[in-house]
């Protein structure tokens, strides 16, 4: 996925959701998405899909962003060089419950979408 020249990677936000001992047992799924605002500016969203039965509460979307940019940058060398060109609020969280938004009526079958063209 092209951000700002970096290419993200599914594999990027996978060890960011690895890494994290809550995420890694409260997140199902991920998408992800790169777009230009109404301004014309520059936009990636991580849309997240929870468990079926979440044990436990997610952080607030602020704070998923923190870790997300965050890891990032510890794992992606070109969105590290690239972050200088933006802040933090030009990654986007979007929560979704299990098998709803763009998660809903997925085929279990078939792998995993990961990146959203909608």
């Amino acid at each position: 996925m092209p951000f700002y020249g970096a290419k993200v990677y599914p594999t990027d936000i996978e060890a960011i959701i690895n890494a994290d001992p809550l995420l890694s047992i409260l997140i199902n799924s991920f998408q992800l998405a790169s777009f230009e605002d109404e301004q014309i500016n520059r936009r990636l969203k991580v849309y997240l899909e929870t468990v079926r039965t979440a044990s436990a509460a997610l952080p607030d979307v602020e704070h998923l962003r923190d870790i997300f940019f965050d890891g990032l940058c510890r794992t992606n060398q070109d969105f590290r060089e690239v972050s200088k060109m933006f802040d933090r609020t030009s990654l986007e969280i979007e929560i979704h419950e299990f098998e709803t938004g763009p998660f809903a009526g997925r085929d279990i079958r078939v792998k995993n979408r990961y990146i959203n063209t909608n």
